[in-house]
């Protein structure tokens, strides 16, 4: 019964930290919208290339 609880703990566990990563996601992305754009345009350039 003990284990189950554990396993229980797990899951709310990860809700708050994708919860707390999602409220610093949107304010990152207004602070510094040059540096989202710079990974973006990195990618995309391998990508057609390949």
């Amino acid at each position: 019964m003990p284990k189950d609880q554990r396993k229980y703990s797990d899951p709310p566990s990860l809700n708050v930290s994708t919860g707390n990563r999602g409220s610093v996601s949107p304010v990152a992305s207004k602070s510094k919208p040059v540096i989202h754009q710079q990974p973006n345009e990195k990618v995309y350039e391998p990508g057609q290339k390949g």
